[in-house]
Formats: structure tokens, sequence, C-alpha cells
């Protein structure tokens, strides 16, 4: 069993100490005589006695300025994730010791106000980054950079709070749920890069992007276009397709994923007309569609396996919001999606 470090066995007094008889009341002569060390040991690990409650924010912070920063501009939703991953992944890790410090920052007004003066800090280096990504040199530019940089620290610490209150069994999955939500609520399509071209995102994005090997073909006006997923799995049958096309796009891409069925037409003219009138970027169908003259007219971009002149069922049978897989890679909303006549690459 590894031996615990100095830092370890002050931080494990203190907490102790503080149990039995209160922050206020507890000193460093206190820690250091609980812990069987010096003076000179503990101001060599911590400023005071409050730093010894809280983590080493300073490290985390330069941690996240290091993710954010390998990011391109293709890539910066997965960089936001993994620098929020990195920070519920420290408080897990801790275990015990970060629900202890949270029951007593909870009960401390001097603790709580400095816990919430070290989320201010983490909050502007997301926002600056984010309006970096997204251009944002003036209104309403950098209030959405603001926003969605405060939807960002949101979303981590309902998350991590669950986890403290012993209420939630994967903080990490719920994490990556939250994010998709969070970018959903903020998608923007304005704030896409331009120029994406899927070779191009492939070149930049490396490993990270992922190339949908199903033979897809283009029936849509748009043979270039891009934006944030969703999802919509069925099997003959369109009722959710239609349904979720009916809602506003806001530049977004429908992954439909039909069971790679050929049998019936998941989508026709009358639902890309739809889908145009509700300010979808395009969708992409593991399916069939039909009407193919009139789809080569609609502003959207469509690609499908294939065409059916047979119409879907419509039952409702399906599920809407989940990841779907095909092709080799799995779609999961708030995904970005780049497609053009090269193919089709899918960002986490």
């Amino acid at each position: 069993m590894t031996k615990p470090s100095a830092g370890e066995r002050l931080a494990q007094a203190a907490f102790d100490l503080f149990d039995e008889r209160g922050f206020e009341q507890t000193t460093v002569d206190d820690i250091t005589e609980r812990a069987g060390l010096g003076r000179a040991t503990f101001f060599r690990h911590y400023r005071s006695k409050d730093d010894v409650i809280f983590p080493d924010h300073d490290r985390m912070l330069d941690q996240i300025r290091e993710r954010l920063q390998t990011a391109s501009r293709y890539t910066a939703r997965a960089a936001v994730s993994d620098a929020l991953r990195l920070v519920l992944l420290h408080y897990v890790g801790e275990g015990d010791l970060a629900r202890r410090r949270y029951a007593l920052t909870s009960t401390v007004p001097a603790l709580r106000d400095r816990e919430i003066a070290v989320v201010a800090r983490y909050q502007r280096l997301f926002r600056e980054f984010i309006a970096g990504w997204m251009d944002a040199t003036a209104e309403p530019a950098l209030l959405r950079a603001e926003l969605t940089a405060a939807a960002v620290v949101a979303a981590h610490n309902h998350v991590l709070r669950r986890w403290l209150r012993a209420q939630s069994a994967d903080p990490v999955a719920e994490l990556d749920a939250a994010m998709r939500l969070m970018t959903g609520l903020f998608a923007d399509p304005e704030a896409l890069p331009e120029g994406h071209a899927t070779a191009d995102v492939c070149d930049e994005s490396g490993p990270a992007a992922a190339v949908c090997a199903a033979r897809l073909r283009h029936y849509g006006a748009l043979r270039r276009f891009s934006g944030y997923v969703a999802t919509v799995r069925c099997f003959e049958d369109n009722t959710l397709v239609r349904a979720t096309l009916g809602e506003a796009g806001a530049g977004r891409v429908l992954v439909v994923d039909g069971g790679g069925s050929l049998g019936t037409a998941l989508i026709g003219d009358n639902i890309a007309d739809l889908a145009v009138a509700s300010g979808w970027s395009g969708v992409i169908i593991n399916g069939a569609v039909r009407d193919v003259a009139q789809l080569r007219a609609a502003d959207l971009g469509i690609l499908a396996l294939g065409s059916s002149p047979r119409r879907s069922g419509k039952t409702g049978a399906g599920a809407a919001g989940e990841p779907v897989t095909f092709g080799g890679v799995t779609f999961s909303p708030g995904d970005l999606v780049y497609a053009d006549e090269d193919g089709v690459v899918v960002l986490p």
C-alpha cells in the first residue's frame, strides 16, 4: 500500500479536525500536530488552512488551457468537453475527500464565496476560448460566447453536484449528455467554420475525425453542408422524422438510422420542404428517399442509400435523440457532422 504523502496527511488531518471542531476553531498548529508534521512542512504545501480544502485550481486551469490550445477550428466542442471531463475526473478521483469538501463549503460562507470566485475563473477561460472560436469581436456574438461559457460551466457543476450528493452512478456519461444538450441549445450555424470541406476537416482533425463508410448518394440541391447532429432511429416508418424536421432546425443536420432499408422512403418532397422551412441544414439517411426529381431542387443537403417509390408506415415506432450507428460511425446528438461529395465526417 502506498504511503500517504505529506500533503495528503495534512489534508486528512485538516478535514478530520474540521469535522470534530469546526473550520473556524481549527488552527494550522492543530493540523500539523494531528498530522505529525511541522509548520514548515505545512507551508511548503499550503499557504493557509483554506488552501488545504480546495484542489489546485491553478494547475487545473493550466491543464484546461493546454487542452483548449490544441483544438482546431473543427474540434472546439470536443476540446471543451475534454476540458470539463478533466475537471470532473479530478473530483471523482478524490472520492470521499471531495464530498467532505462539498459539505464543508456548503456551511462556511467564506469558503463558499471563495469557491464562487474560482468558478468565475473557469468561466472566463471558457468564454475567451469560445469567443475566439466564434470570431466574436462585437455584439451579439460576444453575448453568445458569454452565454455558452456560462452554460458549459453550469453543465459541469450540475453533474458534479449530483455526484457529490451520491445521485449519479456514472457522472462522466451524464456530463457527456449534458454537453450534447448544451450544444443543442446554443447551436449557431454562423459559428461553424467556413470552407468546411470534409478533406480539410480530416486533415486538420486527424484521428478525431470519423468517416462514415456507408455508400450514401446526394439527392438535395446542397452538395456541401454541415451542422450539429440530431438523431432519429426508425424502420420503414417516418413519423418521428417528420415530427423532428418540423421543429426549429437552427442549422442542424438530422441523421436518420433507417436500418439500411430500401423498402420504403423515409422522406419525400413534402418533408424536405418542411425541413427547409424549419431551418435544417441537411438530412443523412441510412435508408431511402422518394420524389427524387423534386428533391434535386430542395435547398437542403440530402444523403441517402437509395430511393423507393413506396411510402413508409405511420405508427410512430422508433426513437429520437439517441446515438445511432451505421457505416462504422456513431452519430450522437450534439456532434458536428460535415458532408460533401467526398463523404461524411463526424466529430464528437
